[in-house]
């Protein structure tokens, strides 16, 4: 389903422009890895690997009401 719903959305054929298809959870969970391998090995490094993919939904979440209300502030209809 991922790399469907990734295809649609490189494709154009969603509301969402193409750029949001690298806003997909687990593009933000790799992206947060690698800043995982960064950090100096610590307790927050660990509380950190714990809650990645939480970290990455909420991340995920706000990007998607950013342009929410964005979208709805400038009066844009979906247009497809």
């Amino acid at each position: 389903m991922i790399p469907l719903g990734g295809y649609l959305q490189v494709s154009g054929r969603t509301v969402f422009p193409k750029w949001m298809a690298f806003t997909n959870v687990l593009v933000v969970y790799v992206v947060l890895r690698f800043v995982k391998f960064l950090l100096s090995d610590t307790s927050f490094r660990l509380g950190f690997t714990n809650g990645l993919m939480s970290e990455s939904m909420f991340i995920w979440f706000g990007i998607m009401l950013a342009w929410v209300v964005i979208h709805l502030r400038n009066g844009n209809p979906d247009k497809k």
